[in-house]
């Protein structure tokens, strides 16, 4: 199965993305309790936001990504799904 990653790149104006963000991470929680997400996060200086989906196909990731608040709610400009080719992993993370 392989990996996909989502970009979010969040609005100057934090208060929409903060409005959104409860509803954003309650839908990332759901797709990781459901072994789609592997990893999700802002970066430090919160200028934007990764997630690393585990999906059986592209089109997949694309429905997972279409559906995060973030892009349908908005909040954030949303890019991807892009493939991951994925050299090393550590065992505890899914098989690519």
């Amino acid at each position: 199965m392989p990996y996909f990653i989502g970009e979010y790149i969040y609005d100057k104006e934090p208060e929409k993305r903060d409005s959104v963000r409860p509803a954003h991470r309650d839908y990332l929680r759901t797709l990781f309790d459901r072994r789609k997400v592997v990893l999700s996060g802002p970066l430090a200086d919160e200028s934007q936001g990764f997630v690393v989906y585990h999906a059986d196909s592209l089109e997949e990731a694309q429905e997972l990504l279409k559906n995060d608040p973030y892009n349908t709610q908005g909040g954030a400009t949303v890019r991807g799904p892009r493939e991951w080719n994925v050299l090393l992993r550590a065992d505890y993370l899914p098989a690519g």
